[in-house]
């Protein structure tokens, strides 16, 4: 099982730029970066609120994340420790020699530092923008990097141009 301070998790909302740092840090040489693992706290009830693990168990055989990986199930362990398992399993899979390994979590973050307290964390903050803008250009094909939307192209035109529009 990871040390926590060998830990650390990418933290924040969907569309708010995870999903890139997350590439750029599976390619990192020292850090071993299975993805998401939203499924370590999603079926917390609390902080510190743990689902028995049979139920847990049952969650899990539906859990698209979990279901991509499975990893070994050893349900006499209590739920922070299989949790923990969990995430010393993905690292040995993917990259036992790397010395960091980190995780996604999108949703109820704060429970993971009842599971990993001495993990760190990097916290990506989205621009603030207006959500009915947000999905208005969302609906118009426009993309977002950062704080920059842009339309690539109209479908079925080949007439446009990149339009790039500071937020």
């Amino acid at each position: 099982i990871p040390h926590d301070e060998s830990t650390f998790f990418v933290v924040g909302a969907t569309r708010s730029g995870t999903s890139l740092l997350s590439l750029m840090l599976r390619n990192h040489p020292a850090i071993a970066y299975p993805g998401e693992f939203e499924w370590a706290v999603d079926y917390m009830t609390g902080p510190d609120s743990y689902p028995p693990i049979d139920v847990y168990i049952d969650q899990l055989s539906m859990d698209r994340h979990y279901r991509h990986h499975r990893p070994a199930i050893d349900a006499s362990l209590p739920y922070p420790d299989l949790v923990r398992s969990f995430l010393a399993q993905l690292k040995h899979e993917q990259a036992p020699e790397k010395p960091l390994v980190g995780a996604s979590v999108h949703r109820h973050f704060d429970r993971l530092r009842h599971l990993f307290p001495g993990a760190r964390y990097v916290h990506i903050v989205p621009t603030p923008l207006d959500p009915g803008v947000f999905h208005a250009l969302m609906d118009l094909n426009f993309r977002r990097t950062g704080e920059v939307f842009y339309r690539t192209a109209c479908e079925g035109c080949h007439e446009c141009r990149t339009l790039r529009v500071e937020v």
